[in-house]
């Protein structure tokens, strides 16, 4: 992902556009399709490294994939599982109604350093 960021957003910049990559928590694609596609949450992991390897690559806009792709267990938005397992839980070493918000609260502190970043 950090190297696909980086040419996809050096591509663009010498094109003249900007570059918006998309970040997400991880997905499990066999929940809604036949695609055996898996890409772990690892506990918040997945979406801190999304978000780093984003900002190194000089986006100017970041887009989240959550919603869209909810059925494959992409959302931050707290939700109550329809399923055994939560996708929530553990992340950032949370647990319970802490771990429900924590993505959103992650979501929080690194649209914040994109800011830091876009005014410098």
């Amino acid at each position: 992902t950090g190297s696909t960021f980086r040419r996809l957003c050096t591509q663009a910049h010498r094109a003249g556009m900007l570059c918006a990559p998309s970040v997400g928590p991880g997905y499990d694609a066999r929940l809604a399709t036949s695609d055996r596609a898996v890409k772990p949450r690892l506990h918040g992991a997945t979406y801190d490294r999304m978000w780093k390897t984003a900002l190194r690559a000089d986006a100017d806009v970041i887009t989240i994939t959550s919603y869209n792709e909810w059925q494959e267990g992409t959302q931050i938005e707290p939700a109550q599982a329809q399923v055994e397992r939560s996708g929530y839980e553990g992340a950032w070493g949370r647990h319970g109604l802490a771990a429900r918000r924590a993505y959103l609260e992650a979501t929080a502190q690194w649209t914040a350093r994109l800011g830091m970043v876009a005014r410098q």
